[in-house]
């Protein structure tokens, strides 16, 4: 019964991630708003968030005692889909984050280097 339960969380995990992905252009936007020191704070933090919420859910399920032979009881199957959803939000966002900040590099805070007057590099 479990396999059952993680494969159905994990089809609504992975078309949750697409739904996102649908998104990318409004993210891209959310994420260009910000400073680039703050960018990258910020969608680093979320990496580690998801993790965070994802290791605390899984350990809600077993400190509640929330896995039988049977499989998951229904509170522990909310915990592990919320955690998961959770998790996947997170780091999907995080990683759009991650790309505009490379892909729009230092532009912000950093001039490029401009070449000597005497032709040396």
């Amino acid at each position: 019964m479990i396999w059952g339960q993680m494969t159905a969380c994990f089809v609504l995990w992975i078309a949750y991630g697409l739904w996102l992905r649908g998104r990318v252009t409004r993210l891209a936007q959310y994420w260009q708003t910000m400073p680039a020191t703050k960018r990258t704070m910020v969608a680093g933090l979320m990496l580690i968030g998801g993790l965070v919420l994802l290791f605390v859910g899984l350990t809600l399920v077993a400190a509640l005692r929330q896995l039988t032979p049977n499989g998951l009881t229904p509170v522990g199957l909310v915990l592990v889909f919320a955690s998961g959803l959770g998790f996947t939000d997170l780091q999907v966002r995080a990683a759009m984050g991650l790309a505009v900040a490379t892909l729009s590099g230092n532009r912000e805070t950093t001039p490029p280097p401009q070449p000597s007057k005497d032709g040396e590099d």
